[in-house]
């Protein structure tokens, strides 16, 4: 494969997956809503609804609205929230958890 551009790109092996992502530093991978689906084994749809009640940090790609994630960063929050969900904790509780 060849990688052209000004962007270093790293190759990341998650179960059966290929993801391709842009990496900023050593620590900072970032990864698009896709990526993150198939790296998390969460529903995009599920990725994009826990975005939208502000429980899922996000950064925008330029004035569109791309949505790009901070690999270790947004993994963490998922296990957070996938233990309060196991705790029986509602949506609604979960945002006000995150709120505080």
């Amino acid at each position: 494969m060849l990688i052209t551009g000004s962007r270093k790109e790293d190759l990341i092996f998650s179960k059966s997956w290929f993801v391709m992502t842009t990496k900023k530093s050593n620590d900072d991978i970032i990864l698009s809503i896709g990526e993150l689906a198939k790296v998390s084994g969460v529903r995009q749809s599920t990725l994009k609804y826990y975005t939208e009640i502000g429980i899922l940090p996000f950064s925008q790609d330029g004035e569109r609205l791309i949505r790009r994630y901070k690999k270790d960063e947004t993994l963490n929050r998922l296990d957070e929230i996938r233990e309060l969900k196991d705790k029986n904790m509602t949506i609604k509780e979960i945002v006000e958890y995150f709120e505080k």
